[in-house]
């Protein structure tokens, strides 16, 4: 019917929190995904993160080592595939949203990949170059490879960090028609 549905039987950190909530089931890309209602008021799910345990070095929870795993389009592939499935009919109402992690603008593609493979050891230059978190190459380039993750995975919106939206400002203002 569209409603949302409310229980009580939710936890938080494996403690029950004793008051109604939305009962949602969420897929996120390794980090404890945070679902919140935007300012329009959709629901939305990402790139928020309550981090994991011990999850990779970068949420100092114990582990040591980076994770690039999600990274590669097959692992793509099968959160979205979960989602749909979660979601059945309500998929069409639902916002996917990507984190791009690395923005880099260059005439080759390739060589700044395979400068990010030097220090990503757990990807490959082709892993790189499909990557759904990171943008590489020319403006033109990275406004194919935006439309083309939307087509692919029906990703909504994407988000980044502030030191990328300068070097992006071209390539929003290109999707957007300027």
């Amino acid at each position: 019917d569209g409603r949302p549905q409310w229980t009580t039987a939710s936890t938080v950190d494996g403690l029950p929190i004793g008051l109604p909530a939305f009962d949602i089931v969420t897929v996120g890309a390794g980090g404890g995904s945070v679902a919140y209602i935007d300012a329009g008021g959709a629901l939305r799910v990402g790139p928020r993160s309550a981090g994991a345990v011990p999850g990779p070095a970068c949420y100092a929870r114990g582990g040591t080592e980076p994770d690039f795993s999600a990274w590669r389009v097959g692992a793509a592939d099968e959160r979205v595939r979960l989602v749909r499935e979660a979601a059945g009919a309500r998929i069409e109402k639902l916002e996917l949203s990507a984190l791009i992690q690395r923005v880099v603008v260059t005439e080759d593609r390739r060589q700044a990949a395979g400068e990010l493979a030097r220090a990503w050891k757990q990807l490959s230059v082709e892993e790189i170059l499909e990557a759904p978190f990171v943008l590489l190459g020319t403006v033109d380039e990275m406004v194919e490879a935006l439309q083309a993750r939307r087509d692919r995975w029906g990703i909504s919106f994407f988000v980044t960090f502030e030191q990328y939206l300068e070097t992006l400002a071209p390539v929003v203002a290109r999707l957007a028609g300027k």
